[in-house]
């Protein structure tokens, strides 16, 4: 495979991201300022930990910043589930048609099958926006992301290295649901392989 691991999830789902965003607004939509936030720290740490604890999830907010806390939980999560091969917290925040987290949910559910184990491919955020206007019942957020260099361990001893990724535009959109959290619709990543 060309890329990294969060790269097979990507393809299938970049056409559903665009045509699943469209949502009515509402008077109780809430009216914003631009919101960016440039960072660069990693989102979470990928490896053989002894003892990992689950990321803790920030407030549920309807608001850009609301938002923008939620990306950085799930790409805490997406790292973690990776870290443990535990699916359960991953699968609480995204929606069931999610193409690209069925994607991931079906590559961490096959490494815990073969009894694999995971280290690095830790994914790190380096900008997560809001745009302006109104953040609704969804949302794009628009994102850049790394991804580190990742091994796969298998209990035969043979390995599968993943390259690491460069900085990379992607977008997840949002649905806040009717519990008031919000969950991962879907997520679009750039391909870096592609040619311009």
């Amino acid at each position: 495979m060309n890329g990294g691991r969060f790269f097979a999830a990507l393809l299938a789902g970049a056409l559903l991201l665009v045509a699943g965003c469209s949502g009515s607004k509402s008077d109780s939509d809430t009216e914003r300022t631009p919101a960016t936030s440039e960072t660069s720290t990693t989102v979470g740490t990928v490896g053989a930990t002894p003892s990992i604890e689950a990321p803790v999830a920030p407030e549920a907010e309807k608001s850009a910043e609301g938002a923008e806390a939620f990306v950085r939980y799930f790409w805490d999560v997406h790292n973690y589930a990776y870290q443990t091969l535990e699916t359960a917290p991953f699968e609480s925040i995204v929606e069931d048609d999610c193409t690209f987290c069925a994607s991931t949910l079906a590559d961490l559910k096959n490494a815990a099958s073969r009894n694999a184990s995971i280290s690095g491919s830790e994914v790190s955020l380096t900008v997560v926006a809001v745009p302006p206007g109104k953040v609704g019942s969804r949302v794009v957020v628009a994102t850049v992301i790394t991804q580190n260099e990742g091994v796969e361990s298998h209990p035969d001893g043979t390995k599968e290295t993943f390259p690491p990724i460069p900085a990379t535009q992607s977008s997840i959109a949002l649905q806040w649901t009717p519990s008031a959290q919000w969950v991962v619709h879907d997520i679009s990543i750039d391909d870096t392989d592609a040619t311009q």
